[in-house]
């Protein structure tokens, strides 16, 4: 009976992407970050771009080393995901007497929904595709390499840091705001391990990331409970 594959095995699983798809792939997914709405879809995408980051990762850091950091990220996207459907289903478990204020109001939030969402939406759109031409453009004509790191690598933690100052930029919400700190993290590790290997300092790092990762979480939960409830009879 074969036996399952081992984690570096399955990461060598990822070498038909190749470095360059990767590196885009990484920016797609950023950018996805920051015009995605939906927090599934979006943590989907922390999730994807942790992989394809660990794959960067083999380029400058042991295979072993690269797949902790793969794990680390996939364990982060659960913890977001596990509170993000927490504070979910609080909301659906809300006074049951509000349940007859929220259907009467649902046709007018619609409409309203259908009058701002677009407007909402258009923006971090319109400055994601802008941002992701510009770093590009920069990618292309060298402008964006930092010395003693591989071109490649340097692009791909730029795009990583610019599109995750973009994502904390555009929302207030803690979880969206956090999985735009963990992308711009992800950059700047990709970039500072490219020049210092050393597993003590891996090791710390990724205790920061995994800190962080609760504090996001405990702030996605303070931040539902202390926002402001409808009273019964108002629309929510």
């Amino acid at each position: 009976m074969p036996g399952f594959p081992t984690l570096t095995e399955l990461l060598d699983y990822l070498a038909f992407l190749g470095e360059e798809p990767a590196a885009l792939g990484a920016l797609a997914t950023a950018t996805l970050l920051v015009v995605l709405h939906d927090w599934r879809w979006s943590l989907l995408a922390l999730a994807v771009q942790y992989v394809l980051i660990g794959w960067l990762f083999t380029q400058v850091l042991e295979p072993q080393l690269a797949v902790l950091k793969i794990l680390v990220g996939l364990l982060i996207c659960l913890v977001l995901y596990l509170t993000a459907r927490q504070v979910s289903w609080s909301e659906h478990q809300a006074d049951p007497q509000q349940t007859g204020s929220r259907a009467t109001g649902a046709s007018g939030r619609r409409r309203w929904r259908r009058i701002r969402v677009p407007a909402r939406r258009w923006f971090p759109l319109l400055i994601s595709g802008l941002t992701s031409i510009v770093i590009l453009y920069a990618a292309g004509s060298g402008l964006v390499s930092v010395p003693q790191v591989p071109p490649l690598i340097s692009r791909a933690a730029v795009s990583l840091v610019a599109m995750g100052l973009l994502a904390m930029g555009l929302t207030e919400e803690p979880l969206r705001a956090g999985m735009g700190l963990l992308t711009f993290m992800a950059g700047f590790e990709l970039l500072y391990h490219s020049l210092e290997q050393a597993i003590t300092v891996i090791g710390f790092v990724v205790g920061i990331d995994l800190l962080v990762a609760t504090v996001i979480a405990h702030l996605t939960v303070a931040r539902h409970l202390t926002s402001p409830r409808p009273e019964p009879g108002q629309d929510t």
